[in-house]
């Protein structure tokens, strides 16, 4: 919208003064010709007062009270400018210029509808008088008026072709008309004003405006050029050079529309919606640590943005940095607690931290804060789920259901606790709910094809699961993320498995003793254990932590895995694929009684057994990272035979490590020599797990020790050799705060 039309008193040429009615006396005339005098010369003041002299001398005097009134415009004194300019139009009202300037007056003073009378009466005084056609057409336009201003432009255009002021609003009046209307006429008209606007003057405007047109027309390649041509006059224009970005942006030109956006930036650091939308689209394009540091800086500026620090937190949890992401979540709700999606975030983010206490109690406030919300609900459930409360959880999912019967989530989310508690059918009942209301429910596909095998139903549960594989490549999701994990996109689990690598690099390091500022107390502890003799695998530990996570990855795997797994059909409920991280694996092997006891394990023969191996990851962190020889039990045929190729692949670099792999139960395995036996027994059946307790309580040595994912059942006397529990919470990727118990056998 265009501003005041004040600017055109240098367009009217200061209208020439017309003498007044009345011939003013000699002493008037005097103080006049010294009121303009010293209007030239710059003293208003005296001017002003030199005019209100001539006014005392001559009270009829329309020229001197114009006069004085532009005087006072300059002062700022608009009310009193008015009040000289009703008096001009008083003495004289026949002539032009002295309606003119009453309408120019109003207008700055907000009075629009008398400025529109002032106006219409100069120019039906003087209907040539061009600035008057102009400043109608501001007014009316700033009225609301949008119609009846365009043939004022018009008229003014008519009257001055030269006038670039009055052509460019001619264009803007158009154009807008041709957004309100639709009406491709008008934008065309609009265009054809804007280029003979090119011609009037070699100012950026002509090529802004037009860029401006061709932009919302989609034509960027012209607009992008019009931009570059305006930039070129005005170079430090910073709206201009942002509007560039956007138009490269629209291209496709990411790297030409951050240049553009960042100019912008750097031409107006305080203008806080352009550096806004950069980080969004820094965001958007994840250049994730830019556009953290640019909020960053803008909360410098205005640490009261809640908003902000939405935005802050959300790309701090997008990009893996969950910490930062709880702590900006944080700074939102202290600066205003009554944030509902400040709530839900950060419970999410804390069950992703594994603080599900924390979790529940923020989940909680935002449904007390929006009860009617199904997501949060479910949100709610899975953090019941994951704190073993499967009866809470059903009810909060139950809760989403009955609030959203369209929320394919809690209908999935009821199938996995259904699962849990062994209810088949109203757990394949629950996941055709969810493909039903979304069929690209990935993780229906997948729970469901588990059910499906354990109900006999195998044919029709390999079809869902190539159809679940074949989505998420459409939707390009890794495999892994879609077994048991929970996180939730694929930049989470990058950046998951790039902080894996790097502890692993600093165990390494720490190990070899090349790092004396590992000070994490559980590289610390287990890196002492073995600097006095570090295993001939060591540096083999990145290598094979890729190999692990490459196969994991692959779509290839995937499918035979669950292809092998579904022929099991009943035996099936011990599929579910879930890794237990380095870290998280380390933690556990340094807990202070076992680290204390693995350089004797060693050096007594003792070895490493896994029961459950899947594709043999921890048998390859016993033995690169510990120095272990290790044996892993497998059931599926396919899981054994991925172990063995990446074993073989450590053998090839590493001759001397002894890592094997059996297809078989691992409840008849020799454990006469196991000084650690790991129990990947999360899901299995509890007879299964009694019995391998009870193997391992018969035939390990004294002093070895035990590692579950479950507590011990209370009601069998025989498992009483499995004394000193320890009980530890760390992160695996079905459950970010998973209870591991460690128990040493008694002789």
């Amino acid at each position: 919208m265009p501003g005041a039309s004040i600017a055109v008193l240098a367009l009217a040429v200061l209208l020439q003064f017309q003498p007044s009615q009345t011939l003013p006396p000699p002493a008037a005339e005097t103080h006049f010709l010294r009121g303009q005098h010293l209007e030239k010369s710059g003293d208003l003041q005296g001017a002003s007062d030199s005019f209100q002299k001539a006014i005392a001398a001559h009270p009829d005097y329309a020229d001197a009270f114009r006069a004085r009134g532009k005087v006072l415009e300059k002062l700022s004194d608009l009310d009193g400018a008015k009040h000289h300019y009703l008096e001009a139009t008083r003495l004289a009202p026949e002539t032009a210029a002295n309606h003119f300037s009453l309408g120019l007056a109003c207008e700055q003073l907000e009075d629009l509808g008398q400025a529109v009378s002032s106006y219409r009466r100069a120019i039906q005084l003087d209907p040539k008088m061009s600035a008057a056609h102009y400043s109608l057409g501001i007014v009316l336009e700033r009225a609301g008026e949008l119609e009846s201003a365009i043939p004022s432009y018009r008229e003014a255009v008519r009257l001055n072709p030269s006038h670039l002021a009055s052509t460019l609003n001619l264009g803007e009046a158009l154009q807008r008309q041709g957004e309100s209307a639709q009406d491709p006429k008008s934008f065309q008209e609009a265009e054809e004003v804007f280029r003979a606007a090119l011609s009037l003057a070699t100012t950026a405007k002509p090529h802004l405006r037009l860029a401006n047109l061709l932009q919302q027309q989609q034509r960027f390649e012209e607009a992008a050029h019009h931009f570059r041509s305006g930039l070129a006059i005005t170079p430090n224009n910073a709206p201009a050079q942002f509007s560039l970005g956007l138009v490269e942006e629209a291209r496709g030109n990411w790297s030409g529309a951050k240049a553009e956006y960042l100019k912008a930036v750097r031409l107006a650091p305080g203008h806080l919606p352009v550096r806004r939308y950069f980080a969004k689209f820094l965001r958007k394009h994840a250049d994730f640590t830019e556009a953290a540091e640019g909020l960053q800086s803008l909360l410098e500026i205005d640490p009261t943005d809640k908003v902000l620090h939405m935005e802050l937190a959300e790309m701090m949890a997008q990009d893996g940095n969950l910490l930062q992401a709880e702590n900006g979540y944080r700074n939102a709700l202290a600066l205003d607690p009554g944030l509902e999606s400040a709530h839900t975030k950060l419970g999410i983010v804390q069950r992703q931290l594994g603080k599900l206490a924390d979790a529940r109690g923020s989940l909680e406030t935002a449904l007390a804060l929006n009860p009617a919300d199904a997501g949060i609900c479910t949100q709610l459930g899975v953090v019941h789920k994951l704190s073993g409360d499967l009866a809470s959880a059903a009810a909060s999912y139950q809760q989403a259901i009955d609030l959203n019967p369209e929320h394919a989530a809690a209908y999935g989310n009821l199938g996995i606790v259904q699962m849990l508690q062994q209810s088949w059918e109203e757990a394949e009942s629950s996941f055709w709910a969810a493909l039903k209301l979304d069929p690209d429910y990935d993780g229906a596909y997948y729970s469901l094809s588990g059910v499906l095998s354990l109900r006999g139903k195998v044919e029709e549960a390999k079809a869902l699961v190539a159809r679940r594989v074949e989505l998420a490549t459409a939707k390009g999701i890794w495999p892994f993320r879609l077994s048991m994990t929970q996180l939730d996109s694929n930049k989470l689990l990058q950046s998951r498995l790039r902080h894996e690598e790097e502890f692993a690099s600093r165990y390494v390091a720490a190990a070899l003793d090349l790092n004396s500022e590992a000070d994490e107390s559980v590289i610390r502890r287990l890196a002492s254990a073995v600097t006095e003799n570090p295993p001939e695998g060591l540096h083999q530990l990145i290598p094979v932590l890729r190999g692990v996570r490459n196969l994991e990855n692959s779509t290839e795997w995937a499918l035979r895995r669950w292809n092998e797994c579904l022929e099991l059909g009943s035996g099936s409920v011990a599929c579910a694929y879930g890794t237990t991280w380095f870290e998280t694996w380390l933690s556990i092997m340094a807990d202070s009684t076992l680290s204390r006891a693995i350089p004797g394990y060693i050096a007594s023969g003792l070895q490493y057994t896994v029961g459950g191996s899947a594709i043999g990851y921890q048998c390859l962190f016993a033995a690169t990272a510990l120095g272990f020889n290790c044996t892993g039990y497998e059931l599926l045929q396919c899981l054994v035979a991925d172990s063995k190729s990446l074993a073989g692949d450590l053998s090839r670099a590493v001759e001397s490590v002894d890592v094997g792999f059996v297809c078989g139960d691992a409840t008849n395995a020799d454990l006469s020599t196991t000084g650690v036996l790991w129990l990947n027994d999360a899901l299995w059946p509890p007879e299964v797990r009694v019995n391998m307790l009870l193997r391992a309580v018969s035939a390990m040595p004294p002093g070895s020790t035990v590692i579950s994912y479950q507590a011990k059942p209370d009601d069998r006397q025989q498992l009483s050799k499995l004394q000193n529990e320890r009980v530890m919470r760390a992160a695996v990727s079905w459950n970010p705060a998973q209870e591991f118990f460690l128990w040493t056998v008694a002789s």
